[in-house]
């Protein structure tokens, strides 16, 4: 409670500040906020929510040979959110002792970079993506017709009928603080040709004890002066 001295001044707590005499002038401070004490609990939150934050950012890092900066907005949040729920849903740790690599990764299957161009309305046949019994990623994928495969936007339509699809495997261990690239391989589409059933093995080898992402992002192949 403040109080009114004889002449005018204040002293005293006011709802969520204070008055007091500084050098014959009356000051006005706010009231220091207590710090409310975390639970365990909430401290093991909180330390998950940071760690999948730093692995997200890791993994962006890794991968921005991928999008090279031609995401959304709201990627970043979008991205940090798939990772986070990854570790949320881990059936095999206890909360504040788990990370990534005990996490549900099939929480970033699909995942867009871009939003505003998703892959998925540009390349209308899904590829399928699996590990074979000699630990190698195979790849498989329907063929199409020449006006059912792709939808080209509007924006890029005319500057080429020349296209990449390029498939990337990318093995991480963040226990290990490592990553590797290890194959990659491009196909070369066209809007006006029927494209064949897709079925290989990527080469290289995946090293022990990491996580693999595989990525797959379809360019423009633009012709200009210089080729």
């Amino acid at each position: 409670m403040a109080i009114l001295e004889r002449n005018g001044a204040l002293h005293g707590t006011a709802g969520t500040v204070v008055f007091r005499r500084f050098r014959n002038s009356t000051v006005v401070q706010g009231l220091p906020k207590r710090k409310k004490k975390q639970t365990p609990a909430s401290q093991a939150s909180a330390g998950e929510f940071g760690l999948a934050s730093t692995a997200a950012a890791a993994i962006r890092l890794v991968l921005r040979s991928v999008f090279r900066n031609r995401h959304d907005g709201a990627m970043v949040n979008r991205f940090n959110s798939a990772v986070y729920q990854s570790i949320l849903r881990s059936k095999t740790a206890l909360r504040g002792a788990r990370d990534l690599h005990d996490g549900d990764l099939s929480c970033l299957e699909g995942f867009e970079f871009n939003a505003n161009s998703p892959l998925r309305e540009a390349l209308k046949v899904r590829p399928s993506v699996s590990l074979t019994s000699g630990g190698k990623i195979r790849v498989q994928m329907d063929g199409w017709g020449k006006l059912s495969g792709l939808k080209i936007p509007s924006a890029v339509i005319e500057a080429t009928d020349s296209y990449r699809l390029r498939f990337l495997v990318t093995a991480l261990n963040f226990r290990s603080e490592f990553y590797e690239y290890v194959a990659v391989k491009d196909v070369t589409v066209t809007d006006w040709k029927d494209m064949e059933a897709l079925d290989f093995e990527m080469e290289g080898t995946i090293p022990e004890g990491c996580m693999v992402i595989v990525t797959a992002s379809l360019d423009c192949l633009g012709v200009s002066d210089t080729g």
